[in-house]
């Protein structure tokens, strides 16, 4: 279980450490047993086959493969994760509703601000990040990640690079 004030300095970091961080973890979930990226996906576990994996594998996304590996969960605990609820039950032990209602809208924000930056959205990356856009430049293009792997992780370093530029 991750402890609050790790889970706290992850959902306040900055979106140039978000994004590198993300793409370490994404490479650590691709080593896990049964696990695979799939770009459309949050989290998935199959329960037929899935683009000819075996039942019971998972795929995930960039936030999704991010929250799992950065909030702590090894290969068993991704295996069985069957929603966002059942994340946040495996990171905190916080049952006070308006905490864990809370975590859920911090979770969420994590994943969907991966989820505009996989694609080069960055003004929505940082709206879910709340924070303010300035004179930046907010769209990049970024080839999808299903069309070339190595370039993907390159543009969206890049778009990393930028943000770290400014200071964010």
């Amino acid at each position: 279980m991750i402890h609050k004030e790790r889970l706290l300095e992850l959902f306040n970091e900055k979106p140039s450490v978000r994004i590198k961080e993300s793409i370490i973890a994404l490479e650590e979930f691709e080593g896990f047993e049964d696990c695979f990226v799939d770009m459309t996906n949050f989290h998935k576990i199959s329960v037929d086959t899935y683009f000819d994996k075996k039942p019971g594998s998972c795929f995930a996304c960039l936030g999704g493969a991010s929250a799992m590996i950065r909030f702590g969960l090894d290969n068993e605990e991704v295996l069985g994760i069957e929603s966002r609820f059942s994340l946040l039950r495996l990171i905190t032990n916080d049952r006070d509703a308006k905490n864990y209602n809370n975590y859920h809208q911090l979770i969420c924000n994590y994943e969907n601000s991966l989820d505009s930056a996989r694609v080069g959205n960055i003004k929505g990356m940082l709206e879910h990040m709340n924070i303010k856009t300035r004179d930046l430049k907010l769209d990049f293009h970024v080839t999808p990640y299903e069309d070339d792997i190595a370039q993907w992780k390159e543009e969206i370093l890049e778009i990393a690079d930028y943000l770290e530029s400014k200071g964010l």
